[in-house]
C-alpha cells in the first residue's frame, strides 16, 4: 500500500487527499459528497480495521463570524448527542475530534443503494406498497429523532440521496451531523445552508424550523418515489406561484388516499401540514389496514364457498351425488345475501 501522507502536508489542500491520516487512526480513501457546510469522506479505521464515514465541518462556509462560532459550538453539542443515538435505521456514530483547526465526526459507513439511484435504475414505477413500507420506516426514524430529550433533532436534510437500502433490505437514513439539533433561535443563513433543492420547505430558507420541516421533506421524497420526478421547489411554488402537479399525472396507479397524504405533508403553510410525525404515520398506516380489508366481492366469494361446501357435505352425508339442487341452494343463498347486503349499504348511506 502507498505511504500514508503526513497530516499537515495534505490538510493544506482544499479536499483531503486519499491516504491522508487523521488522528493517527483514520485513513482517508475518497470523497463521498460535499455541500456548503460539510464534506463526507469514506475512510479506514486502523484501530478496528473497519470502514467508516467521516464528516468534516466547513467553518469557512459561514461568512458571518457569529454564525461560524455558533456552528462550531453546535458541532460540539451535537456530536456528543449523536454518539448516544441508537436506532436500527440510523448509522452508528463512533467518534468526533478536532484536527488542525478542522472538525470531524466519525460514523459507521453504510453501503447499499440510495433511493435516488433505485429510481434512476428502475424501468417502471415502484409498487405503492413498497413505498408505503419505506414511508413507515422513515416516520419511525423521525419520531425517534423528534422526541429525543432534552434536545430533539430536526434532520433538515431528508431526500432520496440521504436514504439507503442495504443489501439485506434494511432502510438507513444517512448524512447526519452539523446543525441538526432543534434550536428555536436558529434562523436565516445557518439553517438555509442545510436546505435541499426540491425537498426543503420555504421556512428552511427564511425562518426557524421544527418537526414539520421534516414532514414536508418526507412528503417531497415520497412524491419523487411515486412519480420518478422531483417536486416543484418550494421557492418556485411560493415566489413564482408554480403549481405542484398531481402525482397521478405521472403515475396513474397511485391511490388518491396516498396522494392526499403526500400533498398534505407538502403544504407550503406549516400549519396546514400534519401537526407531527405521529399524525402522518397514522394516516399512512391506515392505508395498509384498508388494503387488508376484504372487498365485497371477496366476501361474497368466501360466503359462496362456505355455502357450497356446506351443501355438498350435506348431500354427501346423505349418500347422494351433488345435483342441480346444489346450484339451486347456492342461488337462493346468493339472492338472500345480496338483499341483506343492499339493506346494510342503504342504512350506511
Amino acid at each position: 500500500m502507498a505511504r500514508v501522507k503526513k497530516d499537515a502536508e495534505s490538510l493544506k489542500d482544499e479536499f483531503l487527499k486519499p491516504e491522508t491520516l487523521l488522528k493517527e487512526r483514520y485513513v482517508i480513501e475518497n470523497l463521498i459528497s460535499t455541500s456548503y457546510v460539510s464534506r463526507m469522506y469514506k475512510a479506514k479505521d486502523k484501530e478496528f480495521n473497519s470502514e467508516v464515514a467521516i464528516k468534516e465541518l466547513l467553518v469557512d462556509g459561514f461568512l458571518n463570524i457569529a454564525e461560524r462560532d455558533q456552528a462550531v459550538k453546535q458541532f460540539h453539542i451535537e456530536s456528543q448527542l449523536l454518539l448516544k443515538l441508537s436506532h436500527e435505521n440510523l448509522p452508528k456514530f463512533e467518534d468526533y475530534f478536532e484536527f488542525n483547526e478542522r472538525k470531524y465526526l466519525v460514523m459507521e459507513y453504510v453501503s447499499g443503494d440510495k433511493l435516488s439511484d433505485i429510481i434512476k435504475n428502475s424501468q417502471d414505477f415502484l409498487p405503492e406498497s413498497r413505498v408505503i413500507k419505506w414511508a413507515l420506516n422513515l416516520c419511525d426514524i423521525l419520531y425517534y429523532l423528534h422526541t429525543i430529550k432534552p434536545n430533539p433533532i430536526i434532520f433538515r436534510g431528508l431526500c432520496p440521496e440521504n436514504v439507503i437500502i442495504t443489501s439485506d433490505g434494511k432502510l438507513k437514513l444517512i448524512d447526519f451531523g452539523i446543525s441538526k439539533i432543534f434550536d428555536p433561535q436558529a434562523k436565516t443563513l445557518a439553517v438555509a445552508k442545510t436546505a435541499k433543492m426540491y425537498y426543503s420547505p420555504m421556512e428552511q430558507y427564511t425562518a426557524q424550523t421544527d418537526d414539520r420541516t421534516d414532514i414536508y421533506s418526507l412528503g417531497a421524497t415520497l412524491y419523487f418515489l411515486m412519480t420518478r420526478t422531483p417536486p416543484v421547489d418550494a421557492i418556485d411554488r411560493t415566489l413564482n406561484e408554480l403549481p405542484l402537479p398531481l402525482c397521478r399525472k405521472f403515475n396513474s396507479s397511485i391511490t388518491s388516499e396516498f396522494e392526499n397524504i403526500i400533498f398534505k405533508a407538502m403544504e407550503l403553510n406549516p400549519d396546514r401540514r400534519y401537526a407531527n410525525i405521529v399524525s402522518m404515520r397514522s394516516a399512512i398506516e391506515a392505508l395498509t389496514i384498508e388494503e387488508k380489508k376484504p372487498s365485497v366481492s371477496e366476501k361474497i366469494e368466501e360466503k359462496l364457498l362456505e355455502k357450497s361446501e356446506e351443501v355438498i357435505e350435506k348431500e354427501t352425508d346423505e349418500k347422494k351425488e351433488p345435483s342441480i339442487s346444489v346450484l339451486e341452494s347456492i342461488l337462493v343463498f346468493l339472492i338472500d345475501f345480496l338483499q341483506n347486503l343492499r339493506k346494510k349499504i342503504r342504512k350506511q348511506e
